[in-house]
């Protein structure tokens, strides 16, 4: 039986907030697996849970870490006898590795070169190291080093599959899936309460949301949508810092290049903003910030996605040609109307405008959405279908089966 060691993070805010829940019910005092066992529950991480028990259900053993849930971490260490002075989350990480011995690694885009190579060098059980690249990746110098250390990535994105070949990785495409167990612990009441919501990310910067945002502020305007986002939570001293920096670039403008260069760089502090090629982006929008509320994650996003007749999709600026986010079955899953960007490969994953509504630009998303809030019988059947496809077709066991393939090509070829 081959033992799959799954590694992954959740996000930093869902990971306070959830052990915040846990203090105040007198929870936070439980055994490690009683406390990943209530972590769990919260599905801040169901990615992870959602993969290892669909692997458990063809024949391999597996075991799940949220690395920077470090409550969590800190009683693993105590029921084990390490103190915790001095130890990285990736010290620990490594630790918990030598115990459980695994064949494979499944990282999902969480450790560091260093920590992959002291794998190879001090776990002698590890045969296989695979990658995870949730989101479209570009060219980024700073990440060549991880991905020469993989033995496999699996990417979302089709095209960040030929990006990855052409710096040396081994890279397969495998799309996102919707954890089936989630649909028997969403609150429901029978009646939904948002017209339309969208849920994500806001991040500034080029292959990130700027299309995004100039969408959202439109649609803000003429529809009453929802918005959750981490940048509600952005914080005024963020946002004193972003105004510093880009007064400091614009002041530097002043100066020749040269100077630039030779002078200003070596200021402290100072030095790097001087000599950026680009202007910095402020953290949010304003606009958007002041009409945000607060980011939802785990069962509390998909209970909001539940509660919205019509949930929109806007993929990053990555992902340019292909549709391969999360909310296609996140929001299909749990039985939601979704409206999303078209995609050329949107036909192989959904029926448009029969299992999920397409638009291609902000006219028709607009014309769209309008048309769903107004027309509810159409829009229940072509929820009701998205949602049989999902679960027919796009569910961790539909992916194992897939990743089981791609295991056994591998071992053949003798990686």
């Amino acid at each position: 039986m081959m033992r799959i060691f799954w590694v992954g993070n959740a996000y930093p805010e869902a990971v306070k907030k959830v052990f915040c829940h846990l203090k105040h019910e007198g929870k936070d005092n439980l055994s490690y697996r009683e406390l990943k066992a209530n972590v769990d529950s919260y599905y801040i991480n169901y990615f992870a849970t959602g993969w290892c028990k669909a692997l458990e259900s063809i024949g391999y053993e597996t075991v799940n870490v949220v690395m920077n849930a470090r409550p969590l971490q800190k009683v693993w260490l105590r029921e084990n006898g390490v103190h915790e002075r001095g130890l990285s989350l990736e010290d620990i990480l490594l630790l918990q590795i030598k115990q459980y011995r695994p064949q494979i690694i499944f990282a999902a885009d969480c450790c560091s070169a260093k920590l992959l190579r002291c794998v190879r060098n001090e776990v002698p059980s590890v045969k296989l190291i695979i990658g995870w690249a949730g989101s479209a990746v570009a060219k980024d110098p700073a990440r060549e080093e991880i991905w020469k250390t993989l033995d496999i990535i699996l990417c979302c994105a089709p095209e960040s599959v030929a990006v990855l070949k052409q710096e040396g990785a081994r890279a397969f495409h495998m799309n996102h899936a919707f954890p089936v167990d989630v649909r028997s612990s969403l609150t429901k009441d029978g009646t939904r309460h948002s017209s339309i919501s969208f849920i994500g990310s806001l991040v500034r910067g080029k292959e990130y949301h700027l299309f995004r945002e100039k969408l959202l502020l439109r649609l803000l305007d003429e529809l009453p949508l929802d918005l959750y986002s981490p940048s509600a939570s952005v914080t005024k001293k963020s946002l004193l810092k972003a105004i510093a920096a880009i007064g400091l670039y614009d002041t530097s403008r002043c100066f020749p290049e040269r100077v630039r260069e030779n002078i200003l760089s070596s200021l402290p502090m100072i030095g790097k903003i001087c000599t950026r090629r680009e202007r910095p982006f402020f953290p949010v929008n304003m606009n958007l910030y002041r009409r945000s509320l607060p980011a939802v994650f785990g069962m509390e996003m998909f209970d909001a996605l539940y509660d919205s007749d019509v949930v929109l999709n806007i993929h990053a600026d990555s992902s340019p040609d292909f549709a391969s986010n999360m909310r296609l079955y996140e929001a299909t899953g749990v039985g939601s109307c979704l409206l999303t960007d078209n995609k050329r490969n949107m036909a192989d994953l959904f029926a448009p405008d029969e299992e999920v509504v397409v638009y291609d630009s902000p006219d028709e998303c607009v014309e769209k959405a309008r048309w769903l809030i107004q027309h509810p019988q159409e829009r229940e059947k072509i929820a009701e279908a998205g949602k049989k496809r999902c679960l027919q077709d796009h569910t961790y066991d539909n992916r194992v089966m897939e990743f089981d393939r791609i295991i056994r090509r591998v071992k053949q070829r003798g990686l």
